[in-house]
């Protein structure tokens, strides 16, 4: 029989891997850092004062004002807290979601519940297999026929607002969704459901102030909002930046403005976002350093990883431990961690939220259980 469970998304698609749930600017909630050591997370500063104790078998970042975690012990369960640390949703829950959209999904004696950040129950789902996070006001969700599952969109009062039709879905943003159909091409519906822009794509995102990063065969280019290419399909890999595109082409990474012009050639081996900082993470050699808009080296490569700066401090990896360091590569807070949320990772390496793409439903996972450790 199958378990239910929670599970991040699997990233199998550009739609999920490269764009999705990017942002110009890294949100505030960020201000408090889930990290710990072992499988002991608590909450810490951008001056690395402990904030809310060790104490949480593992923790997430904040959202909607709350934050998941998961109790210690042999029968830990799930809740959410407040930035003070305290319990405003009790730890009950066999699984649960992210609050997106002021929604998650919890999971509790074999039912699945949206729930509000009061912890009021507003949908139950006595027939659905999986339910994704809300956004832009709509939840995907899953219904499973034979060996056959496909997706709809419901409101935040359980109403079906798009029939379950397609192979699969993304998430709203700027009215518009990524949908997959049959024949594996994507295409965007509204929240109506009507088709807008036709299936022709191998693989799509989100859209971003108008444009969205699709894939025609193997290369990647960008559409405006009624489908037409604004950056004819040329690149390895795409990723939103802001203003410009950290772009793959053989091998390498670099940047490319909007019109798909080079800004920076591609020449790193890897490389992560600017967002909205001056400075971006990037590997030479073995090692990780930072270089500026124009793609001069500012923090020489010394770190066995390095991710996208939080405001004034900037994750970075070495001999198994966290730590944080200044915008002239200093740390500001010693490497000291083995552990940290894998959200908070994630929003600082290719900018995915992935408060907006958790699931939850049926699975062949073996337990029911969620790891943020990165």
């Amino acid at each position: 029989m199958k378990e239910i469970v929670l599970k991040l998304i699997q990233i199998t698609t550009c739609f999920l891997l490269f764009s999705c749930g990017n942002t110009s600017v890294l949100p505030t909630n960020n201000l408090l850092i889930p990290i710990g050591n072992e499988n002991k997370l608590g909450y810490i500063n951008h001056s690395g004062e402990i904030i809310i104790n060790p104490q949480f078998q593992s923790a997430t970042c904040f959202s909607d004002g709350l934050a998941l975690v998961r109790s210690k012990g042999s029968e830990s369960k799930y809740g959410f807290i407040g930035k003070d640390g305290r319990y405003v949703i009790s730890p009950i829950y066999d699984a649960a979601t992210y609050f997106s959209d002021g929604m998650a999904w919890v999971l509790q004696n074999n039912r699945i519940m949206a729930i509000n950040t009061g912890g009021e129950i507003v949908i139950n789902l006595p027939n659905v297999a999986n339910a994704r996070n809300f956004s832009e006001g709509l939840a995907a969700f899953s219904i499973s026929s034979r060996n056959d599952t496909y997706w709809g969109f419901m409101d935040k009062k359980g109403n079906v607002i798009v029939n379950s039709q397609f192979d699969d879905v993304g998430i709203f943003s700027e009215g518009k969704c990524a949908v997959k159909n049959s024949d594996g091409t994507w295409g965007f519906i509204d929240k109506s459901g009507k088709i807008i822009i036709n299936h022709q794509f191998n693989e799509a995102t989100v859209f971003e102030n108008g444009r969205a990063i699709v894939a025609m065969g193997s290369q990647y280019g960008v559409i405006d909002k009624n489908g037409k290419f604004l950056i004819n399909p040329q690149f390895d890999k795409m990723i939103t930046d802001d203003d410009r595109y950290l772009i793959n082409s053989n091998n390498a990474w670099g940047w490319c403005d909007k019109k798909g012009k080079y800004i920076i050639n591609p020449q790193f081996i890897e490389a992560h976002l600017f967002l909205s900082n001056n400075l971006a993470p990037v590997r030479i050699g073995n090692n990780w350093g930072y270089i500026n808009k124009e793609g001069k080296i500012e923090i020489n490569p010394q770190f066995e990883k390095a991710y996208v700066f939080d405001h004034d401090i900037a994750l970075v990896y070495n001999n198994s431990q966290f730590g944080f360091i200044d915008k002239e590569g200093k740390y500001k807070i010693n490497p000291q961690f083995s552990n940290i949320s894998k959200d908070y990772v994630s929003k600082h390496t290719d900018g995915t939220n992935l408060m907006k793409y958790t699931e939850i439903g049926d699975s062949y996972y073996p337990a029911a259980t969620i790891e943020y450790y990165y």
